[in-house]
C-alpha cells in the first residue's frame, strides 16, 4: 500500500513496461505530503536491453521531473529492488545500466535530502499505468 511522504518532503513514484523487443515506457510520478500529484511524466523507450536498463532510465526521467519541479526532500520509489540497492550503495552493477545509474548519482548530488526506497508494486500502480498507457498510445506525457 502508497503511504504519503512526511511533512515537508515529496515521494517520486516511478515504473518501467519493458518487453523483449528492447521497447517499453516509463513513468513518473512526484506527490506532496498531502499525497497529491504534483506533476507526471511518461515516455517511451526504443533501446533498452533489459527490465534493470528500463527501471534506470524510469529513474533518470524521475530526476529531469524533480529538477523542473525544484522539489528537494524527495524519496524515490521503484519496485525494482536491485535498482533501489544500487543507488544505496548496496550492491554495484555493471552491466548496460550503469551510464545511465552515473548520471543519476551525479544528480541525485544536487537534490537536498534525496533518498532511494524499495515500495512493492502494489504501490507503484500510478507509475506502472502512465508507462502502460505511454506505451500504448505511442506517445510521452508531462
Amino acid at each position: 500500500m502508497w503511504t504519503k511522504p512526511s511533512s515537508g518532503s515529496y515521494k517520486l513514484n516511478l515504473d518501467a513496461a519493458f518487453y523483449e523487443d528492447g521497447t517499453g515506457a516509463v513513468g513518473v510520478v512526484p506527490r506532496n505530503c498531502s499525497g497529491e500529484a504534483i506533476a507526471g511524466a511518461a515516455e517511451r523507450i526504443t533501446h533498452a536491453l533489459d527490465a534493470m536498463a528500463a527501471e534506470s532510465l524510469a529513474m533518470l526521467k524521475g530526476m529531469d521531473l524533480l529538477e523542473r519541479l525544484g522539489c528537494s526532500w524527495v524519496t524515490l520509489e521503484s519496485d525494482c529492488l536491485k535498482l533501489i540497492n544500487a543507488c544505496n550503495g548496496d550492491t554495484e552493477i555493471f552491466g548496460p545500466c550503469s551510464a545511465t545509474l552515473a548520471e543519476i548519482f551525479a544528480r541525485a548530488k544536487h537534490v537536498a535530502g534525496i533518498s532511494f526506497q524499495h515500495c512493492k508494486r502494489d504501490a507503484n500502480l500510478v507509475a506502472h499505468h502512465l508507462a502502460k498507457h505511454s506505451y500504448e498510445s505511442k506517445s510521452s506525457v508531462f
